[in-house]
């Protein structure tokens, strides 16, 4: 099913709910919605960290300490 089919097929359904079981639905989504935005930046931070262990050793070493202060 395509995203327009899919969203026109829950506008349809929300909007034949009471108000209040609309804005469950609504603040059901909205938590969806913030829990994919909090894995997506758990991810970021953790490639973040992989590549700073990983370049540890390229950006920490003698031969380049002396563009520490460039």
């Amino acid at each position: 099913m395509n995203h327009a089919v899919l969203s026109q097929r829950i506008f349809d359904t929300v909007q034949q709910l009471p108000a209040a079981l609309q804005q469950e639905v609504l603040d059901f989504a909205a938590f969806l919605a913030q829990r994919v935005q909090a894995s997506a930046q758990q991810e970021w931070h953790d490639l973040q960290a992989a590549q700073t262990t990983a370049l540890h050793d390229v950006w920490d070493n003698p031969e380049d300490e002396v563009w520490n202060d460039a």
